[in-house]
């Protein structure tokens, strides 16, 4: 079966990854990692939600266009849902790399 390629994690990392072992470099890969795609979750949210709401202006008769603290946070719960998936991605391809070795 085809394995389906992550896109909010680049294979630079697991190459570093693989080359060392060190605790402090293992957690950078980690930490940037997910944070890169969480960011890469909150804007395609974000802009989702705010083309929406462009779209709803255009075409109905609201006469404001409100951005709210209640759209960052849903935004936000796509950077907590792209992270965790980016996680257990590394974690797979990190156990993929030592079952191989």
């Amino acid at each position: 079966m085809a394995e389906v390629k992550n896109i909010f994690t680049s294979d630079d990392l697991f190459t570093t990854l693989n080359k060392t072992r060190n605790s402090r470099k293992i957690l950078k890969v980690f930490l940037f990692g997910s944070i890169r795609g969480g960011f890469y979750g909150f804007a395609f949210l974000f802009t989702l939600i705010l083309m929406m709401k462009i779209f709803t202006f255009v075409v109905s008769s609201v006469s404001q266009l409100n951005v709210t603290i209640y759209d960052v946070l849903i935004a936000f719960y796509g950077f907590l849902i792209s992270a965790f998936i980016n996680i257990l991605s590394m974690i797979k391809k990190i156990f993929n790399l030592s079952r191989n070795n």
